[in-house]
């Protein structure tokens, strides 16, 4: 990186840089690649006012060079940290914390830890396997036919995807 690099050569600049911002926030650090990480120690190295927010359990970009390494070993990097664990979750229904929990607890890099539902909403989980795209396509296409017949409107109906590649 070279801002990393700009930094470490010129000590003058990075010196302009640390009395500029002299606090740091990060969030999402559990995507932290080793050029940010380098970035942030050196610019909050001086005044030590650092804050940083992320989930071990949501590190889910080491195919693009980020590391889980840096805020499982964040007390290690940094002096003396305050670590907070928010273990409450106020966006799902019990059930899929449950079932988030039970998937995370199989997570080799892991803080140890166990959320809550904060919701006492109802919730309920459906997994199917599909052969193809297509067929998931057609599945999912059933699925809102159905809440329709039952007098869920297509307009309060979304279709939620995270992928990094569709077919063309």
């Amino acid at each position: 990186n070279l801002t990393v690099r700009m930094f470490e050569e010129h000590p003058d600049v990075l010196e302009r840089y640390r009395d500029r911002f002299r606090y740091v926030m990060v969030d999402e650090y559990q995507d932290t690649n080793l050029a940010q990480y380098k970035l942030v120690k050196l610019l909050a190295g001086q005044h030590r006012n650092l804050a940083v927010v992320g989930d071990d359990d949501q590190a889910i970009y080491g195919w693009r060079g980020s590391s889980v390494e840096y805020i499982l070993n964040f007390h290690q990097y940094f002096d003396d940290p305050e670590v907070v664990t928010l273990t409450q979750n106020y966006r799902a229904a019990p059930e899929l914390v449950a079932a988030s929990n039970s998937l995370a607890n199989h997570f080799v890099e892991r803080r140890d830890k166990e959320l809550e539902a904060a919701s006492n909403a109802n919730g309920e989980i459906h997994i199917y396997r599909n052969k193809s795209e297509t067929h998931e396509g057609v599945k999912i296409a059933d699925i809102l036919k159905q809440q329709n017949k039952s007098g869920v409107p297509y307009a309060e109906m979304a279709v939620l995807v995270r992928t990094n590649a569709l077919p063309s």
